[in-house]
């Protein structure tokens, strides 16, 4: 899709069409370094992209990447707030920095903290975290462990990252820890997955375990199962959330109809969110694959999220959206606004997509009814 410069009048719902990747890029190119006041409302804003932006949560991972800088605001309006109102802004501003980033992005914020004792307050609810241990702690493997567990949970990594990685996301001290007092990266990497299960699997027994203790992964290999023809593009989409779990596409799908049966026994049993919904359905009956792809939406990490993963998903909601569509527009159409405005992350992209197309469709069709 041709990138847009500025100056030129977009049409209603341009920036709705594009992928959180793309906008991402004309973030990056047009407003580098500027603060989010001046993208929404500066001399040379763009309200419009400014606001899919923070329709699709997109805004925090912007400022992470150092495209766009929160608007700082002078010591004096911290030391006027209450301690919740202080808390709440740090939640909603600065969830995940380490307490030194914080005090370099924003030093009237951080000295309000530490006069009002409230960093301890703040770690210990996990808003910030300390870049370094204490001395002697690290030197603890089974304390080691439970940290670097902890640092992939918050960070939604799969995997134990390489040492640049985890210096990247502010943790040097754990790289370096677990490169002194451990066998090595390779070593301990090893005892991570050990816990985690991470690896690749090659047998129907250790797929089994995978979906037992993965509920994501057990919700898209059931969509998978009840899309039948189509149920390849979320076997594809596993694959790319998860490269390094599984060999190839064939492997994967084999695995998935090897374990058709616990599948569908652990979430009709409740084991996962979809039991409640599924009840007397089937993995075979298509009323519920609306339900399952829902489940699989929700299970893609907003990181993972790429415009084929988001056009792929769009196309199989849209197929599924089909017959309610055509048995009473209006209807769907009030359905769909409901789910986006409760979505989050790559489901709130999705589901604002297809929302896009069914309300074009609806406008094209009374265009032509019209003209007639």
């Amino acid at each position: 899709m041709k990138k847009p410069s500025k100056k030129e009048r977009k049409p209603h719902g341009f920036y709705s069409e594009m992928s959180n990747t793309e906008i991402l890029e004309i973030l990056k190119k047009d407003y580098q370094g500027k603060s989010l006041t001046y993208v929404a409302k500066g001399k040379n804003s763009n309200s419009a992209l400014y606001q899919v932006a923070k329709k699709r949560d997109l805004i925090d991972l912007a400022v992470k990447r150092k495209i766009l800088i929160r608007q700082i605001n002078k010591r004096g309006h911290y030391e006027m707030m209450n301690e919740e109102q202080i808390m709440s802004t740090l939640r909603t501003d600065y969830n995940g920095y380490s307490i030194r980033s914080l005090a370099m992005e924003n030093s009237a914020l951080y000295r309000t903290l530490r006069e009002k004792e409230l960093i301890e307050r703040a770690t210990d609810e996990g808003i910030l975290v300390r870049k370094y241990e204490k001395k002697g702690v690290m030197q603890n493997e089974d304390h080691l462990i439970s940290i670097t567990l902890d640092i992939m949970k918050r960070n939604n990594l799969a995997d134990l990252p390489s040492p640049t990685k985890l210096e990247d996301l502010g943790h040097g001290g754990v790289s370096k820890a677990i490169q002194k007092y451990g066998e090595g990266f390779r070593s301990f990497r090893r005892k991570i997955r050990e816990i985690t299960g991470y690896g690749t699997i090659e047998n129907q027994k250790d797929f089994s375990s995978f979906i037992t203790k993965n509920e994501k992964v057990r919700n898209l290999a059931a969509t998978a199962l009840a899309l039948n023809g189509s149920g390849g593009l979320v076997e594809q989409s596993l694959m790319e959330i998860y490269p390094d779990k599984f060999r190839d596409k064939r492997k994967l799908h084999e695995l998935v109809q090897e374990s058709k049966d616990e599948i569908y026994s652990l979430i009709s049993s409740g084991i996962t969110s979809l039991g409640p919904y599924i009840g007397a359905f089937s993995l075979d009956d298509q009323r519920i694959v609306p339900i399952l792809l829902g489940s699989a939406l929700d299970a893609i990490p907003l990181e993972k999220s790429t415009s084929k993963l988001e056009e792929r998903f769009t196309y199989l909601l849209r197929n599924s959206y089909g017959p309610s569509f055509n048995e009473n527009p209006k209807r769907l159409i009030n359905q769909l606004e409901k789910m986006t405005e409760k979505s989050q992350g790559f489901a709130k992209i999705v589901y604002q997509r297809t929302l896009d197309h069914y309300q074009k469709t609806i406008q094209l069709k009374e265009e032509i009814s019209c003209q007639n």
